[in-house]
């Protein structure tokens, strides 16, 4: 039987290398595995180099300051965190210390009596390690089925709001001493997943028919996002660190043993109900096969790397050969040379990446859906029959001899896309974050983002008969994003923006626009999210 051994001070410094000027957030829900991690954490952060670099670093962006403030963060309705609580000027925020390296976030989410226990046991560990600890709280009716779903997107959402808090109060405080966004950190959040996670993840993945990108399961860094709500209409994402992804259980079970700590054990985790649980159990005989959760993990690894070299190649080459037109209108993808030049699984990768963006805020296409399309469109005999199809909230059209030309723009022609109030000085994630539509801080009172329709794109036409000459589809236009008031277009945002992502626009349709724009509102701005960004 193999003995695993607690982790020395020395390899805890390697562990956690490259996150001692990183304030973190440590996930912790009481269990043996998030419980090594707060105690391993927090044995790291007193090392005196650790210390060292973060007071460094806390001094480096309080000193920086050359009258650029950060944008501000829209934290309305949220309460301060509980280590900044006291906290409401820079002079205030100097006098608390700034800001902690490292803090600790638990959620009771109420599912079981023994919940509110846990939080505490929690904190309590925290505090004797001299850790600030926030008890998030799910609030509210719980769902009949698919609750795990249910819960780790409240976790999520609970803990995104407390770090937008942070972010918030952080760049108000900013922007009141007229400091660069050097001032404002970006609280990572670390989670304990381990080498157990990242074998029973691939198993699962490989149980549905993943792909290379499911198949390289959890990735070591990654984005958690909350999305946009009516009170905070633009969506917030938080950078996650999973240090310990490369970690058996055993070693994290073995250092805290070494430690003295204590944990709680989730009765769930012996709930055969759960997939997860059920292919835990098979781990053991797996292992006697060969495939250990080393190995399983491996494998994940080295397919990740993989996934990562085709996804770089697919971003540098997003407006190439990919989307040889891409603006915010719509993407024209040359298919002329596509059996010859692109695979079966890049075109589904690239495929992928054009419905997620033109989709909007519409549901994702199934895997074997956009394989299925994907299958078609590189093969010029049976590219014909695309004729003209809907998937992933895109109208998918192909044009041109020899259906040359496959177009791509989002479906609908705006009826039944989102009217949003936008505020002065506010962002607004509009249509899935298909845009983001910032308004100034001078902007008037009352407006509202909203799609131009296709009644908007035939009176545009009508006033600017130069924009015609860009043969925009009509209904992938009437998509594009406007600024409302009292029912009338003040700002164009969502033309002015897919103008500019056009490669060849004439002068005469530019000159046009121009002296059109000039009598709109200035105060708005959108940006498209585009190819390369998702």
């Amino acid at each position: 039987m193999v003995e695993f051994s607690p982790f020395s001070d020395e390899e805890l410094a390697v562990l956690f290398r490259g996150l001692e000027r990183t304030p973190l957030a440590l996930a912790v829900s009481g269990g043996a595995d998030s419980m090594a991690l707060m105690h391993m954490v927090a044995r790291w952060a007193r090392r005196s180099e650790v210390r060292a670099a973060w007071l460094q670093r806390s001094q480096a962006a309080a000193a920086l300051s050359d009258h650029a403030a950060p944008q501000g963060i829209d934290w309305t309705g949220l309460a301060k965190p509980l280590w900044l609580r006291d906290v409401g000027n820079a002079d205030e925020f100097d006098r608390a210390g700034g800001l902690p390296h490292v803090v600790v976030l638990t959620v009771d989410h109420g599912l079981r009596a023994a919940s509110a226990d846990e939080a505490r046991l929690v904190c309590s560990e925290a505090e004797k390690l001299g850790l600030s600890c926030a008890v998030l709280k799910w609030e509210g009716g719980k769902p009949a089925t698919g609750v795990q779903d249910a819960a780790r997107n409240a976790r999520r959402d609970l803990m995104c709001d407390v770090l937008r808090a942070e972010r918030g109060l952080l760049s108000d405080i900013a922007r009141a001493r007229e400091t660069t966004g050097g001032f404002i950190p970006h609280r990572r959040l670390a989670m304990a997943h381990h080498q157990g996670d990242q074998a029973e993840t691939f198993l699962m993945r490989l149980a549905r028919g993943s792909g290379l990108e499911g198949l390289g399961g959890i990735k070591p860094s990654s984005w958690i996002e909350r999305a946009p709500t009516a009170e905070r209409p633009a969506s917030f994402q938080v950078a996650v660190e999973r240090p310990l992804l490369d970690v058996p259980k055993e070693r994290l079970v073995a250092t805290l043993q070494s430690y003295g700590a204590r944990w709680v054990d989730d009765p769930s985790n012996e709930d055969e109900r759960f997939e997860r649980v059920r292919v835990r159990k098979m781990m053991p005989l797996l292992a006697e096969l060969g495939l250990s959760a080393e190995k399983i993990a491996l494998s994940a690894r080295r397919l990740r790397d993989a996934e990562m070299a085709v996804d770089r190649l697919l971003r540098a080459d997003a407006k190439g050969s990919i989307a040889e037109a891409a603006s915010a209108v719509r993407a024209e993808v040359d298919l002329s040379n596509a059996r010859e030049f692109i695979s079966a699984y890049t075109a589904v990768r690239a495929l992928k990446r054009l419905l997620a963006a033109y989709g909007g805020g519409a549901r994702r296409a199934e895997l074997a859906q956009v394989e299925q399309v994907a299958t078609q469109a590189v093969d010029w005999k049976a590219r014909e029959g695309i004729g003209s199809l809907t998937l992933g909230g895109c109208k998918i059209e192909c044009h041109g001899e020899g259906g040359r030309w496959l177009r791509i723009y989002r479906e609908g022609a705006g009826v039944g896309l989102p009217v949003i109030p936008i505020l002065a000085g506010q962002s607004v994630d509009w249509d899935g974050r298909r845009f983001t539509v910032r308004a100034d801080q001078g902007a008037i009172s009352g407006a509202a983002v909203r799609a131009l329709g296709m009644q908007g794109w035939a009176e545009l036409k009508k006033v600017v008969p130069e924009i015609a000459r860009l043969k925009w589809p009509a209904a992938a236009a009437a998509t594009l994003p406007v600024i409302e008031r009292h029912g009338r277009i003040v700002a164009y945002v969502g033309i002015q923006e897919a103008l500019a992502g056009e490669r060849e626009t004439s002068g005469d349709v530019l000159a046009a626009w121009k002296a059109f724009a000039a009598e709109h509102e200035k105060s708005y701005r959108c940006t498209f999210a585009g190819i390369c960004e998702l």
